[in-house]
């Protein structure tokens, strides 16, 4: 057996073995029970969600899993339960949730099974349902399966691009193999200026560039994410853009310099 049922005080309670979860119990002795206890307590969040009962055994065999930074029994911090304002989707995809046209976004996580319905963020194409962690899984992009077919392609030609919203004082870098269509796009949240483009047979060295800018702008700590806003709200693309007057660059020559140098 790892843990004796049976505590002998000071020896394996709870309290000398696991000094750590024992302080999370609110409701019993830490002391009258060992850590392969079944006897269900009232262990609190360490981070501040509610409180849970549960097996003793429980929070300790994943405490020693998982540490206890955060709550092991707390169906909050496991994501089991939602709670709004911390892992809710409104609060850890806001760029997403804003699409949500039949549901209450504060309502379930980011990695729910729940069938929604979503807009079109950019408003081109009609509304299509999808499980909510299909479009919040990495790569899912902007989700909108009309969308979906003018993604990058990296075996073809690519486009590197500087932008601006010009009344939100946002530029953003982006690539493209179809320019036309991708400005067309952009310029239905406010894209209005075409900054500079610069044209590579090669669609993968067009995607490296774009790599390294991007990695150069999260280095210097630039305000962008969802520090870059239209209308208070983050939009699709958003972390690849910044408010201008953090990196007021004229021309994608000169971010790449910077880039380079950043290397």
């Amino acid at each position: 057996m790892l843990f004796r049922s049976v505590p002998l005080v000071g020896v394996n309670d709870l309290a000398t073995t696991h000094p750590n979860v024992a302080k999370l119990v609110i409701d019993g002795d830490p002391t009258k029970v060992s850590a392969g206890s079944h006897r269900v307590l009232v262990f609190a969040c360490p981070i501040g969600h509610p409180p849970r009962r549960v097996r003793v055994i429980g929070y300790v065999g994943g405490s020693l899993r998982n540490g206890t930074k955060h709550g092991v029994g707390c169906l909050y911090c496991a994501n089991k339960k939602v709670l709004a304002g911390y892992n809710d989707l409104a609060t850890t995809h806001p760029e997403i949730a804003v699409l949500v046209l039949d549901a209450d976004p504060t309502t379930f996580t980011a990695g729910s099974e729940r069938r929604v319905l979503f807009a079109c963020p950019y408003g081109k194409h009609s509304p299509s349902q999808a499980l909510v962690v299909g479009r919040t899984r990495p790569g899912a992009g902007a989700g909108c399966p009309s969308c979906c077919d003018y993604g990058y392609q990296r075996t073809k030609p690519g486009t590197l691009y500087l932008i601006r919203n010009t009344d939100a004082g946002i530029l953003k870098v982006g690539i493209s193999n179809n320019m036309t269509l991708r400005l067309q796009v952009h310029g239905r949240i406010g894209f209005d200026t075409v900054v500079d483009t610069r044209r590579f047979k090669d669609g993968e060295k067009t995607l490296l560039i774009e790599g390294q800018i991007k990695h150069m702008i999260k280095n210097m700590k630039i305000k962008h994410g969802v520090a870059a806003t239209i209308d208070g709200l983050p939009f699709i693309g958003h972390t690849e853009s910044w408010p201008e007057s953090l990196l007021p660059v004229t021309s994608l020559t000169e971010l790449m310099r910077l880039a380079k140098a950043a290397r």
